[in-house]
């Protein structure tokens, strides 16, 4: 084997391994960015970001986030259904005097008697 197909062959393996790890890159970046639509690709940045620098405290901010969210998902839920609930009762509350005013008139209707 002569020298420059030893130089040839090196190239080629170099060349190869770094078409691979782009590739394995671009496989995690598309299945991270399928996860969750938009907030999947900031994810995606923001770990590649991370990882990159090895900046663990922007995880650590991230996660709190998503935390800080999903209290205010609960939170606003709650209040939903006690929103709900008390409007229920007012609905109930109103039916029940429109039954009252509605017997209220009936019996309050002018008698008429023949005779």
């Amino acid at each position: 084997m002569g020298f420059w197909t030893f130089v040839t062959i090196m190239v080629l393996v170099g060349l190869a391994k770094s078409v691979m790890k782009h590739r394995q890159q671009m496989a995690e970046v598309g299945h991270m960015r399928r996860e969750d639509g938009e907030l999947g690709q900031l994810r995606v940045q923001l770990k590649l970001g991370a990882q990159q620098k090895g900046d663990a405290r922007l995880l650590a901010e991230i996660e709190q986030l998503r935390k800080e969210f999903a209290s205010l998902r609960d939170t606003a839920t709650q209040y939903d259904l006690s929103f709900d609930t008390a409007l229920q009762g007012i609905a109930s509350r109103v039916a029940r005097l429109e039954q009252r005013v509605d017997r209220a008139e009936v019996g309050a209707a002018p008698r008429i008697e023949v005779g």
